[in-house]
């Protein structure tokens, strides 16, 4: 039979620092000196563990691609990329993707080209109005074909009327 403490009063148990993990991921032990600062002068039941668990998260981590091409050329679209959670002992892609929620999450999506669009010949050419002619043709006559966005949207309407940008600036020039 063991006793508690065979001097009284006890001493406190001597603990080093914990050693670095045994594994970098998937349940690792980490190791630490306990010792008593003279034999039997202290409590064996207040004795404090010298290994512990560490990095128990698994062997995964998030991968990501290269971002596509954005949706759109100007006027603010969206890039998309794959973000697949893989395997660092494998290198296999993971079906469960939780795996690797110990890290976070990367985007796999992003904005781009949010510059406004330059309607100039070189850069866009105009086929059809993109919304109804009836709607386009209200715009027109609220005066609404020199925002950029309307005179793409309507830009035969807004063209054959003479209200594009473009078109005002021409209409400026003749003037003088």
């Amino acid at each position: 039979m063991q006793t508690p403490c065979q001097t009284k009063p006890c001493l406190d148990w001597y603990t080093s620092s914990w050693r670095e993990c045994s594994e970098s991921c998937g349940s690792g032990e980490q190791e630490r000196l306990v010792t008593c600062p003279e034999f039997g002068r202290c409590d064996e039941m207040l004795r404090p563990n010298n290994t512990r668990p560490c990095n128990t998260h698994p062997c995964t981590k998030w991968v990501v691609g290269s971002w596509g091409e954005c949706t759109a050329t100007c006027g603010g679209g969206i890039q998309r990329r794959q973000v697949k959670c893989m395997n660092t002992k494998t290198g296999e892609a993971e079906e469960d993707s939780s795996l690797c929620d110990h890290e976070q999450w990367p985007e796999n999506t992003q904005k781009c080209n949010p510059q406004d669009c330059d309607n100039s010949e070189s850069t866009f050419i105009c086929e059809r109005d993109r919304l109804t002619f009836s709607f386009c043709q209200t715009l027109r006559i609220l005066g609404r074909c020199h925002l950029p966005t309307v005179n793409v949207q309507c830009c035969r309407t807004c063209r054959q009327h003479g209200h594009s940008a473009r078109d005002r600036g021409n209409e400026r020039v003749s003037r003088r």
